[in-house]
């Protein structure tokens, strides 16, 4: 069986239940309104390059999918050249 005290470590380990909801939430919150500014900065800055709506509107949506895939990428990659292991759910492979 595995230990699991180091959960005892984190922060919201420590928090009662009122907190750690209210915690969660801001933290949703906060990712949310962060998401609706990115995607209003994407359209803004597209719309003032180009002075087209459907180029920014394009941009505004094709530049996060590219983003993800490229995320994806990089964090293969990262985890390869730093030595990290596999995440969770993935087999670790054998040289």
């Amino acid at each position: 069986m595995v230990s699991i005290e180091w959960r005892k470590t984190l922060p919201i380990a420590t928090m009662d239940s009122v907190t750690q909801v209210n915690w969660m939430e801001n933290g949703m919150a906060k990712t949310a309104a962060f998401g609706v500014m990115h995607v209003c900065t994407a359209f803004g800055v597209s719309y003032a390059l180009t002075g087209s709506m459907t180029v920014a509107g394009a941009v505004t949506v094709v530049e996060p999918v590219v983003n993800m895939v490229g995320h994806y990428f990089f964090d293969k990659a990262w985890d390869k050249h730093m030595g990290h292991a596999p995440a969770a759910g993935q087999a670790a492979s054998q040289p």
